[in-house]
């Protein structure tokens, strides 16, 4: 998963034909076309290598072997890798594999889809020069967290319309997550990006996205809210807090799917309207089979959990000691039991002990 101005590295592997055990095949044509979505941008410098039939090694091809040339008519962006078609009828390229490596930097996530796609171009008829044929075109899609969060009213229903101006931070461990803010629906949509200058995210109705990106383990975030809509209740005492952990889980190397996992945190009667799958044991689980896919591309990046409702509220008497609060006062008031008892005990025994003199005296 990636989020803004994350950086990847892209490789093809691609298998050139054995085009020197056909004499007449005097001119073979063979080249990898990479199209990138429009908000990649690949590197201008490539490393193009070469493995030899029946070696485990790879080396380096010289630049003299291939050379580098915008498609005609392709997208933005794009490059083809164009093979020397006299080395290819010799050792050097005929039937080898190449790999061409390449790294690029994602510039915009809410654009879908994010992907990069590699296409070979070949000849494949000894007699017949102009003729060619392509391989089946092998895309690599990159994904991205999109988690929704709406403002409602504390005895409002979740299709209620939306507070407006309320604020809240995201942090990761001691980091505090910047974004970057645009639109996507309409709606605000604040992007993670280490390069951000926002420090909280605004709601209403939106979305916060790129939460779990650039790592393969699962990651806690912590919410609060730190202004509330206008007129509406917050003080400190009454922080609206949870977490939210974001986990992508992966099948020999290959994303598969982003699990999603939220606590009721603290005063978590202001939080949903509905029972959330979000907060079961198992959290929810958005799978990629599930998207759509068109000409083996993902026509959708987004990975999108159930939407998290915060409630706001003008009477602080609604700030029912429930949640991870009521744990917190349980808590205290357990701890006071407890001393409350030791003392009790303690009384009980010097006064028993005084009795005891008394008697002996």
């Amino acid at each position: 998963m990636v989020t803004n101005q994350s950086q990847r590295t892209f490789q093809i592997t691609a298998n050139i034909p054995n085009y020197a055990a056909y004499d007449n095949w005097s001119s073979p044509t063979y080249s990898v076309t990479i199209t990138p979505s429009g908000n990649v941008k690949l590197d201008s410098k490539y490393t193009v290598e070469v493995q030899p039939a029946g070696f485990p090694t790879w080396s380096t091809l010289p630049d003299s072997n291939y050379s580098l040339v915008s498609p005609a008519g392709a997208a933005t962006g794009s490059l083809t890798v164009q093979f020397s078609s006299a080395a290819m009828k010799t050792s050097t390229l005929s039937g080898v594999t190449v790999r061409i490596t390449v790294n690029g930097t994602v510039q915009n996530v809410t654009t879908t889809p994010t992907f990069v796609a590699a296409q070979a171009t070949f000849s494949n008829d000894q007699s017949d020069a102009n003729s060619t044929g392509t391989a089946e075109e092998a895309s690599l899609g990159l994904f991205n967290t999109v988690i929704p969060v709406k403002k409602i009213a504390y005895n409002a229903g979740a299709t209620s319309a939306a507070l407006t101006g309320a604020q809240f931070s995201v942090t990761s461990g001691t980091t505090t997550v910047k974004f970057t803010e645009s639109t996507l629906n309409g709606k605000p949509y604040y992007q993670v990006d280490p390069n951000g200058t926002l420090s909280t995210f605004t709601v209403g109705d939106g979305y916060i996205a790129g939460l779990g990106a650039n790592t393969n383990n699962s990651t806690t975030y912590t919410i609060t809210e730190k202004v509330a809509p206008t007129g509406y209740v917050l003080d400190g005492r009454h922080d609206i807090t949870f977490n939210v952990t974001v986990t992508p889980n992966y099948t020999n190397d290959v994303l598969t799917s982003v699990t999603y996992k939220r606590d009721n945190g603290i005063y978590g009667n202001f939080l949903d309207t509905t029972p959330s799958k979000m907060t079961t044991d198992d959290g929810q689980t958005v799978n990629l089979e599930s998207r759509t896919t068109v000409n083996n591309r993902y026509t959708n990046t987004q990975l999108e959990s159930e939407m998290i409702h915060v409630k706001n509220t003008k009477n602080p008497s609604d700030f029912a000691q429930t949640g991870g609060h009521i744990v917190q006062v349980l808590i205290a008031m357990l701890i006071v039991a407890i001393v409350g008892a030791i003392l009790l005990i303690v009384a009980r025994m010097r006064r028993r002990s005084n009795t005891d003199r008394t008697q002996i005296a």
